[in-house]
């Protein structure tokens, strides 16, 4: 399951990066709060079309529903954090890493020539997603520990 993670988080901190953060609004919007396609759409102007293809490609990734609900409502906040290195300048896309101008979203320059970015993302939300997952375990195991049993030997 974890590599399914590191897919799926790879995919959103790429968005992130080449400022297409509206994808990562538009699937907590669906997956997570709920809201319908068309809600969905109209609040962030795209089509409903495009919402169910951004859930496909995230369930794809993660393997279902339930997990991706459970990976970006976890880590929403933290891709929110992250700042785009692809800027809009009028019609042209510039990379502000190595300043180069992108034919395209920039999605495959950033992919070929700056992994180690996406990497570094998404090896620190790993991170602190283990930290959150493990401190909620242990506050679980330790209020099952002082709670009283209500059977007896």
């Amino acid at each position: 399951m974890s590599g399914n993670i590191t897919s799926l988080l790879e995919y959103l901190v790429l968005k992130m990066l080449t400022g297409n953060g509206i994808v990562v609004e538009a699937l907590k919007m669906y997956i997570v709060d709920e809201m319908s396609p068309s809600t969905v759409a109209s609040k962030l102007g795209l089509s409903k079309h495009q919402i169910r293809g951004y859930a496909q490609r995230v369930v794809e990734k993660i393997g279902d529903f339930r997990k991706a609900f459970l990976v970006i409502s976890e880590v929403y906040d933290l891709l929110m954090r992250i700042k785009p290195i692809v800027s809009n300048y009028g019609h042209r896309k510039i990379c502000m890493v190595c300043g180069r101008e992108l034919s395209t979203s920039g999605e495959d320059h950033v992919k070929r020539y700056h992994r180690e970015v996406v990497e570094d993302y998404v090896y620190s939300i790993l991170t602190i997603l283990k930290i959150r997952v493990s401190k909620r375990m242990a506050s679980r195991i330790h209020q099952m520990a002082n709670t009283p049993s209500t059977s007896s030997l």
